[in-house]
């Protein structure tokens, strides 16, 4: 036995570990050996395990690896193999019970001689670029316990629907995510009466969902999003009391969700988004204590959110995006419960009312919050800012008035900051220079007034700002100009004068500008000639004068000039 994993191998491995005749156990795992697997591996007759995952080992298998009679176990996953498997590779090591050769680069069929190993208990060949259709004899193997395939991106044909081409007693785990499968999901898994695991998510599955899954007591883990599934959700899947996870996605599902839901009372995970469902939320729904991950973003879900919704403080990331839910938003007072919550969509709903105080009380953990294109009225509370973790704040495009708490200059791990499309006024608080980390500042479309604080120009991270559509006056401030990390730069339709300074030209990462619909006045800066990387700029609508300057013509990358 020759066991150096994790030991930080480098280089390659020698040739000359074909001599090592009496080896029965090679384990190289987890270092950076690179270069070919030697052929020479082929003379190790007595071989029974080899571990070579981990690495960056390149090219294709060594079709002499055949003459390992007496292999058990293969792990080559996560390296950089490429090319076709060798169709006879497996023909002579029907001792094999581990194959893994997932998380690499390999190509074309699946050898039909995987079918042949009557030993085999797990195949991974997942993460590859395998195609066409898979051998007909992998799926009767009577003691294969896993099989995944996911993402091996072109596999195609159907599962085969009787029990004379189908014959997978032990299967645990079935993973065909990810390829282009196509027709119904057979009856004959039934058959596979251990099955925990079915992945069959983004294929070309079609039919409803098959209500007979109800009927696999062991059944954990239901992957069949991005299929093609009409119809309801089956009631009977209520019946696995063992279910932690369920994602029904990006189907044409409709109807309610069924009430018999309920009796998953392990579920953790239930994505439902991306369908058609209508009704009500079902108040069960709180009910279900160990629920964490709750996705039903685009459907045509109405009605309340229900106030118990969050009382098991469970929920992790909760997402109800793009529905037709209405009502105020005093559910949030149960939802202060969650601790660990991360992830709060709550945009483009019908909710109205204010954004109460409490929010200030949801997880200090929180680092999304998305409440944008509502209804909502009233002012920001200041207690926003107690959401210390908080990344990204949008609640554009809703009503909302007031001015913009200085509380919220607080918030120092914010990443976007999107206050645009409401009734905003005063000034843009001082303190704005405190929002270190900003990558985009969105106030756009609002009645916000005075000058743009020099402040500003210390946002080193930002990338977009957006004040356009406000009442903002005064000049730029130069130090908008030094942020070198600046892609689109929006401040059209102010009240904003003066000349465009020669600063302009710091802006190296530019990719757009908008300055249209001001009081600007003065020459075009030959600085102008700088933004090597800009494609669009509007200067129209303000009162600039003289001539272009003789730069603008090394603005090779410029797609749209308007003046």
């Amino acid at each position: 036995m020759l066991n150096l994993t994790s030991t930080e191998l480098t280089s390659s491995i020698p040739l000359e570990f074909g001599r090592l005749r009496r080896l029965k156990f090679l384990a190289l795992g987890n270092n950076t050996l690179s270069g070919a697997i030697p052929p020479t591996l082929g003379n190790l007759t007595s071989l029974e395990s080899i571990d070579l995952w981990g690495n960056l080992l390149s090219g294709q298998i060594p079709k002499e690896l055949q003459n390992l009679s007496n292999l058990r176990h293969i792990d080559l996953q996560a390296n950089f193999l490429t090319g076709t498997v060798a169709s006879d590779l497996f023909n002579k090591t029907s001792l094999l019970r581990y194959l893994n050769l997932g998380n690499n680069s390999l190509s074309g069929t699946i050898p039909h001689s995987i079918g042949h190993l009557r030993m085999l208990q797990s195949l991974t060949l997942q993460f590859n670029n395998f195609s066409g259709p898979m051998p007909p004899s992998i799926f009767n193997m009577s003691r294969l316990q896993y099989m995944y395939l996911r993402a091996s991106n072109s596999l195609t044909g159907t599962i085969p629907g009787s029990n004379s081409s189908f014959n997978l007693p032990m299967l645990q785990a079935l993973s065909l995510s990810q390829n282009r499968f196509s027709g119904d999901v057979p009856f004959v898994l039934l058959q596979c009466r251990n099955l925990w695991a079915l992945s069959l998510s983004g294929n070309l599955f079609e039919g409803q969902v098959p209500a007979w899954l109800g009927k696999f007591p062991n059944l954990r883990i239901i992957y069949l999003g991005f299929n093609k599934f009409v119809g309801p959700i089956p009631s009977a899947l209520g019946n696995l009391t063992n279910l932690l996870s369920l994602d029904l996605s990006a189907c044409m599902l409709t109807g309610q969700i069924p009430p018999e839901l309920r009796g998953a009372t392990q579920i953790t995970e239930l994505y439902l988004n991306n369908n058609q469902l209508t009704g009500a939320l079902p108040t069960f729904i709180a009910n279900l204590s160990e629920l964490s991950y709750l996705v039903l973003i685009n459907n045509n879900f109405s009605g309340l959110v229900p106030m118990s919704l969050g009382s098991s403080g469970a929920f992790e990331y909760l997402n109800v995006a793009g529905n037709h839910l209405e009502g105020n938003l005093d559910f949030l007072a149960a939802l202060s419960n969650c601790r660990q919550l991360l992830f709060l969509g709550l945009s483009s709903n019908r909710f109205t009312g204010v954004l109460p105080d409490y929010v200030g009380n949801l997880s200090s953990q929180l680092q999304y919050f998305f409440a944008g294109k509502n209804e909502l009225t009233g002012e920001l509370p200041s207690s926003l800012s107690n959401l210390s973790s908080l990344s990204d704040l949008d609640v554009s495009e809703n009503q909302l008035s007031g001015t913009i708490p200085e509380a919220l200059m607080m918030m120092d791990k914010l990443i976007y900051l999107v206050l645009s499309g409401n009734s905003m006024f005063g000034p843009i608080p001082s303190r704005i220079s405190m929002l270190c980390n900003l990558d985009g500042l969105y106030l756009d479309s609002n009645n916000l007034s005075h000058a743009i604080p020099n402040g500003v120009g210390n946002l080193t991270m930002l990338r977009s700002l957006m004040i356009s559509q406000n009442s903002i006056s005064s000049t730029i401030p130069a130090s908008i100009f030094q942020l070198a990390s600046l892609i689109t730069l929006d401040l059209s339709q102010n009240l904003l004068e003066g000349e465009l300074p020669a600063y302009i030209g710091h802006l190296k990462q530019i990719s757009s500008i908008d300055l249209s619909a001001n009081l600007l006045v003065g020459r075009l800066p030959t600085t102008l000639g700088q933004l090597q990387t800009l494609n669009y700029l509007n200067l129209s609508h303000n009162s600039i004068n003289g001539s272009f300057p003789d730069t603008m013509d090394k603005l090779a990358n410029l797609e749209s000039l308007d003046i």
